[in-house]
């Protein structure tokens, strides 16, 4: 008779029993005997988590099991339960998840876990990481405040301005729009303080400009449009003689004769006085 089921390491206890032709129950004495120690599965094990390849949004974990099993890893910011996860159903030893869509210059924490072809669930230890710093850092344009226009003469100006971060300058101008037309040379010089010469104007016409620079890392800014008027070009004498004032010239009395003081019929004649001379102007 063969028995089956029995447990590993256990000892038995058995008698045999039976009757003959007669009818008459016969019992053997109690033997016993001890079943082998079974042949265990050995139990599933993690170990080698790391993270690897991390980035500003990405990280890649890594870790082997001592069998074959399945693979997740959960993940978040305070605990990594209750949040994020990638889980494969492949039964492998040496495992591999990628985490993407994570914030830069964020500490997150994972843990690794997977059962094998008979589990049971396996859960390693918490771990973490941190992403890096984004490798593109949007800034703001300079702001351009203080725009005068000094220095101005028949033929040129200085244009003046600030901004709150240093950046390069430039100036664009001319009679109708600023661009399109001259521009001042480029100055690639970062500076909160700008200053720039405009030459070869045309004197006496007005002109409307604006200022643009960039930062160490964009983007451009440009300004509203303002304006400036150069100065009519003066006129010279090249006589030396002052030009004549736009007031008619003024007009001498005729000078009055005054009569003799001598004797009748021998009088002097009189000498009239001159006029006063005409005004110049």
């Amino acid at each position: 008779m063969t028995l089956s089921g029995l447990s590993p390491s256990t000892k038995y206890r058995f008698a045999v029993e039976g009757d003959n032709a007669t009818g008459s129950w016969a019992v053997s004495s109690i033997y016993s005997f001890t079943t082998i120690a079974g042949v265990s599965e050995p139990a599933l094990a993690i170990s080698n988590v790391q993270a690897t390849a991390i980035s500003a949004t990405g990280a890649t974990i890594t870790w082997t099991t001592t069998l074959p099993s399945s693979s997740e890893v959960v993940y978040g910011t305070t605990t990594p339960w209750g949040g994020l996860n990638v889980f494969s159903p492949n039964l492998v030893t040496a495992h591999s998840m990628t985490l993407s869509g994570l914030s830069p210059s964020t500490k997150y924490v994972f843990a690794v876990e997977g059962d094998g072809s008979t589990g049971p669930w396996v859960v390693s230890s918490i771990y973490s990481f941190s992403t890096i710093a984004s490798a593109v850092t949007t800034s703001a344009a300079p702001v351009i405040s203080n725009v005068q226009a000094t220095a101005v003469s028949n033929t040129s100006a200085t244009i003046t301005w600030t901004t709150d971060t240093p950046s390069t300058s430039l100036v664009v101008y001319g009679t109708s729009t600023p661009w399109g037309g001259p521009q001042s040379p480029y100055s690639p010089t970062l500076t909160t303080t700008h200053s720039v010469a405009l030459d070869n104007l045309t004197p006496g016409l007005p002109y409307v400009f604006a200022v643009e620079g960039v930062g160490a890392s964009g983007p451009w800014a440009i300004s509203p449009i303002y304006s400036l008027g150069t100065e009519t070009a003066s006129v010279s004498d090249p006589s030396g003689i002052g030009l004549p004032g736009s007031s008619p010239p003024g007009i001498g009395q005729p000078g009055v004769g005054q009569p003799g003081n001598g004797p009748p019929g021998s009088g002097q004649p009189g000498i009239g006085q001159p006029g006063s001379a005409g005004g110049l102007n």
